[in-house]
Parts: C-alpha cells; structure tokens; sequence
C-alpha cells in the first residue's frame, strides 16, 4: 500500500482541474486524494475548501516581505546548549492543530513569498487531534499557493519518499547545522553522535534531488577554534553546500540559551569577526557563499518570526518586537506596523544573506 506521501507525489502526473472534477464527484482518483489527506491529518471539508479556494498568486519578487519563519513545533530529540526555541515555546504544552496551521499560512502567502519551516524539530512535530506528523502537507499548502518553501531541519528524520515528495513541491532549500569536522567535536553542541554522520550523508543527497544547501554553524566558547572551523569550511565545499552562515551565539531571556549559557558560550565581538573575515577571504571566488550574523546584526537585519500561536514578531539583539497576529489581524495591518518600524528593508537584508 502506497504511503500518503507517495500518493501525494503521483497526484502530480494528472491535471489539475481533472483532479477536481473527480474529487468533487468523489470517483476513481478523487475518492484516492481525499482519503490521502485525511491520512495527513486533514478534514474531507478542509481538503474540499483548500482544492478549491482560489489564492492570491505573485513571485517573490513582488512581494513587500521577504522571508518569514513560521515555528511549527517546539519538540526536538536533540538539546542544543544555544538552542532559543524553548522561549519561543514557553507554555506551550503540544503542538498548534493542522487546521490552526494552515491559517497561519494562508496569512503569510498573503505576506511574503518565502515561508521556512522551523523548530524544534520540524519532522517530530504531531497534530494533537490525528497524532500523526503533518509537516508535508504543511509543505503542500505552501506549495499550492505557490509560494517557495524552506526546510530548517536537524535532517535525522528524513527518508528518500519525503525528499521525493519536496521535490515535487515548492521546496528550494533544505537548512541544516553543523558545528564540528567531526563527530566527536559536532556532538559537544548536539549532544549526539549520528548527527554529524547524518548531516554529511544527507548534503550529497538534497543536492542530487535539486535542492540548494544551507549549512549553519553557530560559533560559541565550543566552536570557535580555528582549525575547526576551516576544516568545517573545507568539508562544506566538498559536499557542495551553496552557503555556509556563521552565527555569533547571544544569550536571550529564557530557554537553554539562557542563564549560564549564555555566560559561558558567548565569544567576543573581536574574534567572531577576526574569524569570519578570514574564513570569508579563504573562501572567496569559490562556488560557496560564506555569510555571516554577528550580535549586532540582529538589531540591523533582524528577522521575522510567527508562533504557532499566531504572534508575529521581529526578532532583534536586544528583544523581540511585536508587530501582530497571524490569526486575529489583517496582513495589511502588520505591513503598517513593519514600515513604521522600518523593518521591511532589514528583513531584506537577512533574507539576502541566509538564502
């Protein structure tokens, strides 16, 4: 028997409208989608209103926010020392409805043309009526609205059918992490061994699928020796990644970046940019872009960031600022509040930079 998400991919060899001749008459290949939606977590009446309901359509270029990041859960089977999803997802006990989602999405394809998937762990999250993961048929939705979709992920729960199923879709660009040239180094931020093996066997792959590659590496107290560091470089060129980001690690308020943490993983101003202007000379001229977010960038190109509870925040050095709601205000509204704030242009700048 065909999984969802194999069935999900073959619907794309039949013509659209001939699909929903059939699933409104419910016959043959109809009756087939209607049921594959409803094993992704979705309603007959929900799959009924999305097939049908027209959606404004526009290129990225068009549109008046670059990039947004969309938090589809808080869980992850790793615990990152600098990780800051836990004060994103303070208070949040298990994860927003599909139907609570797609709303939220539907909002930001009015917004921006670029929607990622972040976490947590965007694979681990579970729709709490249907118990069941429902990340590709959030891909889906993205996708019918014809808007690109970025993948930030850990990478440890991908399989071959769920990178058949991206490809298909509107996914351009897989975002992974590595913080070490090795295991034994990349396991002292990620508190696991297989995810650096994980990590380096899954690059050659997406990029054999088609999808452009970018590797983050966030340099702490932990990551911030030299060597480490160009041979991290080294192994990135050889896989083929299209942008290696360093990210200075800064303290926040809550969550495991939080406290001691944010003491002792911190490195200076000074050496995040002696280093980065090396790695970034090192590496000029080359097929791979070597980008870079200090402390201060986050208040200069700050990025914008939605909860699955609808908030809508910019995310600055200094704090998040909030500039509306996903599931109660108009998109119009949240573009006034962004360019009284003077945050469309910077968000632009981040985006530039990261994809």
């Amino acid at each position: 028997m065909n999984t969802p998400e194999e069935v999900h991919v073959g619907f794309l060899k039949i013509v659209h409208s001939q699909l929903k001749k059939e699933v409104k008459m419910e016959t043959g290949i109809g009756r087939q989608y209607i049921t594959s939606r409803q094993e992704l977590g979705m309603t007959r009446a929900e799959t009924l209103r999305l097939l049908f309901e027209e959606y404004p359509k526009s290129s990225i270029e068009n549109e008046q926010v670059e990039f947004a990041s969309l938090y589809v859960t808080g869980r992850c089977h790793l615990s990152c020392p600098h990780c800051y999803a836990e004060e994103e997802f303070a208070g949040l006990s298990k994860d927003a409805p599909t139907e609570q989602m797609v709303k939220i999405i539907n909002f930001l394809c009015q917004l921006t043309g670029r929607i990622q998937l972040t976490g947590g762990e965007i694979f681990v999250r579970v729709d709490p009526e249907s118990r069941r993961n429902d990340t590709l048929l959030l891909v889906d939705e993205i996708s019918q609205r014809n808007r690109e979709v970025i993948m930030q992920t850990t990478g440890m729960h991908i399989t071959v059918p769920m990178l058949e199923f991206c490809a298909t879709r509107n996914v351009k660009w897989f975002s992974l992490s590595l913080d070490g040239p090795d295991a034994e180094s990349n396991s002292l931020i990620r508190g696991n061994d297989s995810a650096f093996t994980k990590t380096i066997e899954l690059i050659p792959q997406l990029k054999s699928s088609g999808f452009k590659v970018k590797v983050g590496t966030t340099m702490t107290a932990l990551t911030s020796k030299r060597e480490n560091l160009i041979k991290v470089g080294e192994l990135m060129m050889k896989l083929g990644v299209d942008n290696w980001k360093i990210t200075q690690f800064f303290g926040r308020e809550k969550g495991r970046a939080s406290g001691e943490n944010a003491n002792w993983l911190s490195v200076p101003d000074e050496l995040f940019n002696s280093l980065t202007t090396e790695l970034q000379k090192m590496f000029q001229g080359q097929e791979m872009r070597v980008t870079t977010h200090s402390v201060n960038d986050f208040s200069s190109s700050p990025a914008l960031l939605v909860q699955p509870t609808g908030i809508i925040t910019v995310t600055h050095g200094a704090g998040d600022v909030y500039v509306g709601n996903a599931l109660t205000n108009k998109p119009t509204d949240t573009i006034a509040q962004l360019e009284s704030r003077s945050g469309i242009a910077s968000i632009r700048v981040n985006a530039q930079k990261t994809y």
